[in-house]
């Protein structure tokens, strides 16, 4: 459930936060357009990371909470760093890195639900629901940051920060979780 909610609410931070990036990195209001192809990297980081995830998880099976754990490192460093980007162009690799961690997060996750539950797994499936808390509550979070004290960054830093903490350390400490009752060879 922690893992959802902040795979989103790190994903979807960024929307308040545009035009003070756009600020940061000296756009002035006629390049604004050029915010488009931060956030597009974002999505082909994604893309790059979904279609590396799978792949990862097959070749360390039963490691896939180690994997969920790095591509967490990964998007939230990437993200706490973005207050500090001072060029459009470092704003789009850390959102394609951001993207990438996240991509490779769902399908780890995905088959740590199914490894864990094996066949009684659908109702498991309903902690994505999550997501859409994260959204929520990262928005809110960033808007009420700007709001307050004019900046983002708290609430980039706050956000990014608890991923770490609540999702990111606890699986590097963890052992594999047990397997559901499904032999290996039985095809779910």
């Amino acid at each position: 459930c922690f893992v959802a909610f902040f795979r989103c609410a790190v994903q979807k931070m960024t929307g308040p936060a545009l035009v003070p990036i756009a600020r940061q990195v000296g756009l002035s209001e006629s390049d604004m357009g050029s915010l488009g192809f931060a956030t597009a990297a974002s999505g082909c980081g994604y893309v790059v990371g979904a279609a590396a995830g799978g792949p990862l998880v097959d070749r360390f099976p039963g490691r896939q909470h180690v994997i969920v754990a790095l591509a967490i490192l990964t998007e939230a460093a990437s993200t706490m760093v973005i207050p500090f980007a001072t060029r459009l162009d470092a704003v789009a690799a850390l959102l394609f890195v951001d993207g990438m961690g996240n991509g490779i997060m769902l399908p780890a996750l995905t088959v740590s639900l199914v490894w864990m539950w094996g066949r009684d797994v659908a109702p498991k499936m309903q902690l994505f629901s999550a997501m859409f808390l994260g959204t929520v509550f990262s928005t809110a979070t960033v808007g009420l940051d700007l709001e307050v004290t004019g900046d983002y960054r708290h609430g980039f830093w706050g956000i990014s920060g608890g991923q770490l903490l609540l999702c990111a350390l606890p699986p590097l400490f963890m052992t594999a979780p047990p397997r559901g009752g499904v032999s290996e060879n039985a095809a779910l």
